[in-house]
C-alpha cells in the first residue's frame, strides 16, 4: 500500500515554532500526503486519536486544536499545541512508544523525525532528520521508489524571543 504512496505523490509539511523568553511557546502544523499514507496508522481519524490521547500524557504539551480534511486523493493534517518548555519538545514523541518496547521507536516518532533543540547563551541550534525508509515496505525501498521521494517538502520558521 504505501508503495502505491511512494510512486504516487509526495509529502508536504510545514511547522512554525514560537518560543517565549521563558522558553515556553507553541507550534502550528500542518501535513499533506496522499491519504493512503495515514492508512499505514489505521486513518486520519485514528492519527488525531493518537495524537490526542499521547499528548495528554505529556504535562509540557497542551493540544489546542487538530483538524484534518480529504482533497481529491490527499488528506491535510493541521494541528496546533503550547508548550511549557521548548528543552522538553523532544521527548514528546516518546510517549507513543511501545511500553513492552520502550526503546524502539513508533511509527509516529520516524513520520516525524528525530528533533534536536539546544538552548544556549549565545547560542540555538534546531534541527530535524526525517527517514521514513523504516515505514516502507521492502519493494518500496529500491533506490528508484526512493528517489521520487525527493519531491517531499517541509518547511521551517522559528520565532525567537529576541532577534537574532
Amino acid at each position: 500500500m504505501l508503495g502505491a504512496l511512494v510512486l504516487s505523490s509526495c509529502i508536504e509539511g510545514e511547522e512554525e515554532i514560537w518560543i517565549n523568553p521563558d522558553a515556553s511557546g507553541r507550534v502550528r502544523f500542518q501535513v499533506s500526503a496522499p491519504t493512503v499514507a495515514f492508512a499505514k496508522f489505521g486513518g486520519v481519524d485514528q492519527v488525531i486519536t493518537d495524537a490526542r490521547e499521547g499528548l495528554l500524557q505529556s504535562e509540557n504539551v497542551t493540544l489546542t486544536s487538530v483538524e484534518a480534511a480529504a482533497t481529491g486523493t490527499n488528506t491535510t493534517l493541521k494541528a496546533s499545541f503550547t508548550f511549557k518548555d521548548a528543552r522538553e519538545m523532544g521527548n514528546i514523541l516518546k510517549s507513543f512508544r511501545d511500553p513492552d518496547t520502550p526503546d524502539e521507536k513508533s511509527e509516529e516518532e520516524i513520520f516525524v523525525g528525530e528533533t534536536d533543540l539546544t538552548i544556549g547563551i549565545p547560542d540555538l541550534s534546531f534541527s530535524r532528520k526525517i527517514d521514513i525508509r523504516e515505514l516502507l515496505p521492502p519493494e518500496a525501498q529500491n533506490p528508484m521508489a526512493l528517489r521520487l521521494l525527493g519531491n517531499s517538502r517541509f518547511t521551517y520558521r522559528m520565532h525567537l524571543p529576541t532577534p537574532v
